[in-house]
């Protein structure tokens, strides 16, 4: 219903522009003024519901009836000041509907841009909430990963055996990744050599001496060789060990373990899966790497 009434006015002050014209020319002169007068209202209407396009079309058509009213009056010999004076109100009109148009328009506009603000502030929010719960949900993860560190630590002294030591310390430490890794320790002093490998998804725990499982390779020798830890995501991409290819192992993190001032061996955590590790993991591995070794100093494995 609404939207008929704003057709039929717009309709209307088109209509009544166009009919003023031959008003002006067939009317008797008291009703020239009344009839221009109703112009300033199809202007006004014009403008306000179909934009300024239309209005100045409504002015334009408005102006050829009161330039047709000057002339009829002024052959009639009437009073010409009224028609004047009315032109001028109607230009006025115009001005002050045109104003108004846009300094509306200027307030939507800014409306819109401060809502838009105010959504990319409340976007910005969000995100920042988000990155706030994910960082605090992270140093969660990290607070608790080294306090069970720091309970392997006390734990180990309940042990009185090395082997009960190494299996306890494997053992706690790949409990706290997931199911899908393996840690190995590696130690390399001659004559007391050996692997110590954990699995948590099997509940495993191996120890070789023998010479080939004992065989330093590629990232082994490497940390080893370096004393420096390594991090790798993906060996299908890594180009310093290509020719280690192995469906078991696809990313891991590795440190080397020291006993004093003497590099002893190297602690290894592995998995099937490529971008497993971050650097935060590595961290954590050298502070085990750390353990281990103060564990070793104790045994007096260096010597």
């Amino acid at each position: 219903m609404k939207n008929v009434l704003e057709n039929l006015v717009k309709v209307s002050a088109f209509i009544l522009a166009i009919a003023a014209i031959p008003a002006v020319m067939k009317l008797g002169p008291k009703w020239i003024l009344p009839v221009l007068f109703i112009l300033n209202f199809s202007i006004a209407a014009a403008y306000v519901l179909s934009g300024f396009i239309a209005g100045m079309t409504v002015l334009f058509i408005s102006s050829a009836a009161y330039i047709l009213a000057f002339l009829r009056l002024t052959a009639l010999k009437a009073e010409i000041w009224p028609v004047i004076a009315d032109a001028v109100i109607a230009i006025a009109v115009f001005m002050i509907v045109k104003k108004y148009d846009e300094a509306s328009s200027y307030h939507k506009s800014s409306m819109s841009d401060e809502l838009k603000k105010l959504e990319g502030e409340h976007d910005a929010l969000i995100k920042h909430k988000i990155s706030l719960e994910a960082g605090l949900q992270a140093n969660r993860d990290k607070a608790e990963k080294y306090k069970k560190l720091d309970e392997i630590r006390c734990g180990i002294g309940r042990y009185e055996m090395f082997s009960d030591k190494m299996r306890y310390l494997l053992k706690s430490i790949i409990s706290i990744f997931h199911s899908d890794k393996k840690i190995t320790l590696f130690l390399i002093k001659e004559n007391k050599s050996i692997k110590i490998s954990a699995d948590r998804e099997n509940d495993v725990m191996v120890a070789e001496r023998d010479a080939e499982s004992l065989y330093l390779k590629n990232f082994d020798e490497w940390i080893i060789s370096s004393k420096k830890s390594i991090i790798i995501s993906d060996m299908n991409k890594e180009i310093r060990f290509k020719e280690h290819k192995s469906d078991d192992i696809r990313s891991l993190i590795g440190v080397p373990v020291f006993a004093g001032s003497e590099i002893v061996g190297l602690l290894k955590i592995t998995s099937a899966s490529p971008s497993v590790f971050n650097q935060e993991d590595l961290r954590f591995l050298d502070m085990v790497g750390a353990v281990a070794g103060k564990v070793l100093e104790v045994e007096e494995y260096a010597k």
